[in-house]
């Protein structure tokens, strides 16, 4: 199940070399031709991978037979310009995979049992270091009415009607380059900066640090929107110039990011505070002054998180963790500390956990309270830093902050609704995440819209990972007739989601019969696209490798900080998340600029990879078949009809005695 691409075969009279397959796919016209260039001229072992990647290709950009019959005599005379010395070598080769290429199959797979596919290098900026510097983003979004009319009309009509008229020149584009530049504060960022970069951004000279910082503020509070929208109108563009491919397999995950605001001690008169009931009042006074000491790092939030994750849910409670009962020795407040208070005079949170009062300064920032019995363990203050992530570019398509005392379950509909969005509203094929997503609301929302889940199980108070009387505990539908599983035919998004299946058994009375069952007799099970299919088993690999983009982030724009060099002292989730608008519209700007979506140039010729699978969904069936599974019900019809033939023979004064002797 590796991501990794096959190695280049050694060079043969049939088959051209890595080096002329590179320049002829450098000599294309088109994304399409160079598409048809991949497919011609590919390695023998990855003929059949790029032969189905040509055709998911066309499929998906709605190519009829003339125009795909057009394209491959288009890449055949590239490839002929580009390598004329093996031209005569390998062109009956390259003919008979064009003649091949060039009939539509007979029948066409559905979309979401497509393999997943992964363009390399999409996000290796480094390696255009000179190029894609911090100063490139605010230049060439300029170059585009459709991108930057967003940004601009949204965020230079923020003057008040009363005052001094502005001087000219955009914020906006100057917060671009911070956002860009890896700094997290502003008053070092604006002491690098010199007049000659705020007259590219339409100044007349550098502005003072506080006349910046106001105006950075202002952003924050009024034009996040038109960064939003800009966004949107990028990753948009980028979708639809890659037929679809943003949008086909979406990857949902979370991470900490930190606020500079911490706890402090707050207990006052008549709080009975623990410390108030020592002997020793030296220690007394002591505890009064001293902020929290017990904040966790972010790994061992992540830790803690990740495993309380592990515990079943409750669908009948909004997927909150079952058994959380006092006596427990760990526990994870939610929101739901042991009481929560408002500041009379500044309106800060006060929260109260393991008999202490505690306020927290930053008003959007939420109080993750891991506890034993009545100590604290470890606090986590801040926020969710939650992406959806593009599977095909590996890049973010949204990016939201939430406070840490939210749900993760909670986010996935605002933030996969926020991805949909910026992609045109069109709806992704698969989407994957890991536990803290895997309720049922969360797979009911999915299968009502067409949407595939591949998410791990997490056991809930309700519903255990069990064979049903109607369905296998993988997901798989029973044949009514025989009692055994069925293969999988059709989905329609009717009635909440409804599945047709026949029975895989050729012997069964059913004679093929097709049969169907509602995804709401059990959502967390019964998937659009089964968990035996090489699609599913190949999402979940993609899934695993995704985590970098978290860290990527924190490298790039110092987005999800995990440390307190990281953190921006300006406090509020606002801050952060006009901050990631900011860094989504420098990102697809960028994945546009190398993959030729802004000016038609190409620049990343790095393969597409089809990720396989084939070796986990061999020994996902073989154990399946081990385990030779039958409907519950088809079982129990069996015993009671031995049973009544054994009373029938025992009636009849035959068969053995009822000891079995």
């Amino acid at each position: 199940m590796a991501i990794t691409a096959s190695p280049a075969p050694t060079p043969s009279r049939t088959e051209l070399s890595a080096d002329e397959r590179i320049a002829a796919v450098r000599a294309a016209k088109s994304d399409d031709e160079a598409f048809a260039v991949m497919a011609l001229a590919s390695a023998a072992p990855e003929w059949d991978q790029r032969c189905s990647l040509f055709r998911t290709e066309l499929i998906a950009r709605r190519r009829d037979d003339a125009a795909r019959r057009a394209i491959l005599d288009a890449a055949l005379t590239t490839i002929k310009s580009a390598c004329a010395a093996t031209w005569p070598a390998v062109e009956p080769t390259l003919r008979r995979r064009a003649d091949y290429l060039a009939t539509r199959p007979k029948r066409e797979v559905p979309r979401r049992t497509n393999l997943p596919t992964r363009q390399r290098g999409a996000t290796a900026f480094s390696d255009w270091r000179d190029a894609l510097s911090s100063h490139w983003a605010p230049k060439v979004i300029q170059e585009h009415p459709t991108f930057w009319e967003p940004l601009r009309d949204g965020t230079t009509n923020l003057k008040p009607v009363w005052g001094r008229r502005r001087e000219p020149g955009y914020y906006a584009l100057a917060f671009l380059q911070f956002t860009d530049s890896g700094f997290v504060d502003i008053e070092p960022w604006w002491r690098e900066t010199t007049d000659e970069h705020w007259r590219q951004w339409g100044f007349s000279r550098r502005p003072s640090y506080q006349r910046v910082y106001e105006r950075f503020v202002e952003l924050e509070e009024r034009a996040a929107g038109a960064f939003r929208k800009a966004a949107h109108a990028i990753i948009g563009h980028v979708n639809t110039a890659s037929g679809g491919k943003v949008v086909f397999d979406l990857h949902i995950d979370s991470t900490e990011a930190r606020t500079f605001a911490r706890l402090q001690h707050d207990c006052r008169e008549g709080d009975d505070c623990p410390y108030e009931r020592e002997s020793d009042g030296r220690r007394r006074s002591r505890a009064r002054k001293t902020l929290i000491t017990a904040e966790g790092s972010t790994e061992s939030a992540k830790g803690i998180r990740q495993r309380l994750n592990e515990r079943p849910v409750d669908d009948d409670h909004d997927g909150e963790p079952t058994g959380h009962k006092p006596e427990e020795k760990d526990r994870l407040y939610v929101g739901e500390v042991d009481d929560v208070d408002r500041d009379r005079d500044t309106g800060a949170l006060r929260v109260k956990v393991g008999g202490h009062w505690y306020l927290l300064r930053d008003k959007t920032a939420g109080v993750r309270a891991y506890t034993t019995g009545r100590r604290v363990k470890r606090f986590w203050v801040g926020f969710y830093n939650t992406k959806v992530v593009s599977g095909h570019f590996g890049a973010p398509v949204a990016v939201g902050v939430f406070p840490a005392s939210t749900p993760e379950h909670e986010l996935y509909e605002p933030m996969v609704a926020e991805a949909i969005e910026a992609c045109g509203g069109e709806l992704p094929e698969r989407v994957a995440g890991d536990r803290g997503f895997s309720v049922e609301r969360v797979f009911a929302w999915n299968t009502s819209r067409g949407i595939s889940t591949v998410m791990p199980w997490r056991g809930s108070g309700n519903a255990r990972r069990a064979d049903r009387d109607t369905h296998t505990r993988h997901g798989i539908p029973f044949c009514k007739h025989c009692g055994r599983p069925g293969r999988f035919v059709s989905f329609s998004t009717q009635n909440g989601g409804r599945l047709t299946y026949a029975c895989q058994d050729p012997t069964c009375p059913s004679g093929g019969k097709r049969q169907t069952i509602l995804c709401k007799t059990d959502y967390r099970l019964l998937l659009p696209l089964w968990r035996d299919t090489e699609a599913y088993m190949a999402v979940k690999e993609v899934n695993r490798h995704l985590e970098r983009v978290h860290d990527d982030w924190r490298s790039r724009y110092g987005i999800g900080a995990d440390s307190r060099a990281l953190t921006p002292k300006r406090r509020g989730a606002p801050w952060q998340q006009l901050r990631c608008y900011a860094a989504l519209i420098v990102e697809w700007l960028k994945i546009a600029y190398l993959h030729g979506y802004l000016d038609g140039q190409r620049r990343n010729y790095e393969p597409v990879e089809i990720v396989r699978a084939d070796g986990a969904v061999r020994r996902f069936r073989a154990y399946l078949r081990r385990l030779n599974l039958r409907s519950p019900a088809s079982l129990a019809r069996q015993r009671e009809a031995r049973h009544r033939r054994t009373r029938s023979i025992r009636r009849s004064g035959g068969g053995p005695p009822p000891d079995g002797s």
